[in-house]
């Protein structure tokens, strides 16, 4: 099994709204739905990756979200994608706004800016700073 890529939906596929509502999703960021569309005409298991469709938030709410974003993908992607709130072991990627990467086994995180080399560096209680690396 190949797994899964794992497409964050605000702020990464779609822009941000103000009123972050169940049924309100923003208009697509095309660079990534381009990534999207060549990653499922290679046949890869892409899916939706997103807080909204957790049954916590409220059954009704995630049922709502969860239409709502079926037809942002239908309108945008022309395929619905699955939607989960969930990661498992076959996950392979993750496209994520906040997300950063941490080298495996390693604990050395890559970061993008000043800021986050100083959080990551910063001393937690109970926990000792990561080590930001450059990438490139």
């Amino acid at each position: 099994m190949r797994g899964w890529i794992a497409v964050d939906l605000d702020e990464t596929l779609a822009k941000s709204v103000k009123a972050q509502k169940a049924e309100g999703i923003g208009v697509p960021i095309h660079p990534v739905v381009q990534l999207v569309k060549v990653w499922l005409a290679r046949g890869e298991d892409v899916r939706i990756f997103t807080a909204r469709v957790n049954p916590k938030r409220g059954q009704v709410n995630a049922m709502r979200a969860r239409r709502a974003i079926e037809a942002w993908c239908k309108r945008h992607l022309r395929h619905v994608l699955p939607i989960t709130h969930e990661k498992d072991w076959d996950m392979t990627l993750l496209f994520d706004d906040i997300a950063r990467q941490v080298e495996r086994d390693t604990g050395r995180v890559f970061c993008c800016d000043s800021r986050e080399n100083r959080i990551a560096q910063e001393p937690r209680t109970g926990q000792s700073g990561g080590t930001c690396q450059e990438q490139g």
